[in-house]
């Protein structure tokens, strides 16, 4: 059994070596013919079938690709329209039962690749509600544990936030910037947050903590220092290794939030420095 499906393959432009021999490449179309220019347009599947039902039994892919069509204004007969596939007025339904589909084949603690462009879905409402589809058929499959979905606007890149502490104890969260005390030391700077209205507070530097662009089964955000506990695991701390972010256990180090453990969810449930009394504290039974 072949570990990949390219749900939606189109002439598998996704792909660098577009025979890959352990992939299977299905789509709702088959055709061959000319563009406006005299090159040739193929789409050739392995399998022609819809992504909506996908027909494969339950977890049968390591990896599942999933490109599906993002033009709603696009002439059937045009380049556009024929190399990318239009969508019809029914595609966030289409896109939910094709997200519930590719969930549904994976293999747990699988890989699922999104592809997806708001060219034409400029407005917040409608960004929005393809990613509240994305999120919910997330969720609906548990895979939705310490993983946050990439959304439109400022959210389609990982938001750079900061948070620290003031000297009174009180947690401020913005961009991360320095300040010189003395125009005349250079080298007497403070670390600051600045908020998005330019409210600025000097800050603790050792309590300041990066967004790692994750959130928790809650929809938390997950900052670098927090304390996340695990479902039927137990308690770790957010931290950096290995180029990922990740829960850092004595005598492991730093465990990526990608691996199987994390499949079980979680939730940030303080920090290392309100909370210490929480760090590595075993599940209770």
């Amino acid at each position: 059994m072949k570990q990949i499906l390219d749900a939606c393959c189109g002439s598998r432009m996704f792909w660098f070596d577009k025979e890959h021999p352990a992939a299977v490449f299905m789509d709702n179309r088959s055709f061959a013919k000319p563009l406006c220019d005299g090159r040739r347009f193929e789409v050739k599947p392995d399998l022609i079938a819809d992504f909506r039902e996908i027909p494969f039994p339950d977890e049968s892919f390591r990896l599942v690709v999933f490109d599906p069509p993002h033009l709603c204004r696009a002439g059937k007969s045009s380049w556009l329209g024929i190399k990318y596939g239009v969508l019809e007025s029914t595609w966030q339904d289409d896109l939910r039962r094709g997200f519930e589909e590719c969930m549904r084949v994976l293999h747990p603690y699988g890989v699922l690749i999104f592809k997806w462009s708001e060219d034409q879905h400029g407005g917040r409402s409608e960004t929005s509600s393809c990613a509240a589809t994305v999120r919910e058929s997330a969720r609906q499959s548990d895979m939705d544990v310490l993983y946050e979905i990439s959304r439109g606007g400022e959210d389609r890149m990982r938001t750079i936030l900061f948070r620290g502490k003031d000297k009174e104890g009180e947690w401020h969260y913005g961009r991360l910037a320095y300040m010189f005390v003395d125009i005349e030391m250079a080298e007497a700077s403070v670390d600051v947050i600045q908020d998005e209205n330019h409210n600025t507070w000097q800050i603790n530097p050792d309590t300041i903590c990066e967004y790692t662009g994750l959130m928790d089964s809650n929809g938390k955000r997950i900052f670098e220092g927090d304390i996340v506990h695990v479902y039927g695991y137990g308690n770790v701390i957010c931290a950096f290794g290995g180029g990922q972010w990740g829960g850092f256990e004595e005598g492991a180090g730093v465990v990526p939030f990608c691996t199987s453990i994390w499949g079980m969810g979680g939730e940030v449930v303080g920090n290392r420095w309100d909370n210490p009394e929480l760090l590595f504290k075993e599940e209770q039974k």
